[in-house]
């Protein structure tokens, strides 16, 4: 799903911006998060057929 790769990206930087990432624990926590957020908005914008078209093109 192309969709999943561009909220990893927009999910990444808005954590690091909000979260000061100065040790191991806090980047490996703002990874988790990334992905636990683009996959959970990307599984809510399938269940409508209108954006459904855009995340899965």
């Amino acid at each position: 799903m192309t969709g999943v790769y561009i909220l990893h990206y927009t999910f990444f930087n808005l954590l690091v911006g909000w979260f000061p990432v100065n040790s191991l624990t806090a980047k490996l926590l703002v990874i988790l998060m990334t992905f636990l957020l683009s996959v959970m908005s990307s599984m809510l914008l399938l269940k409508s057929n209108l954006t459904k078209k855009l995340i899965t093109f």
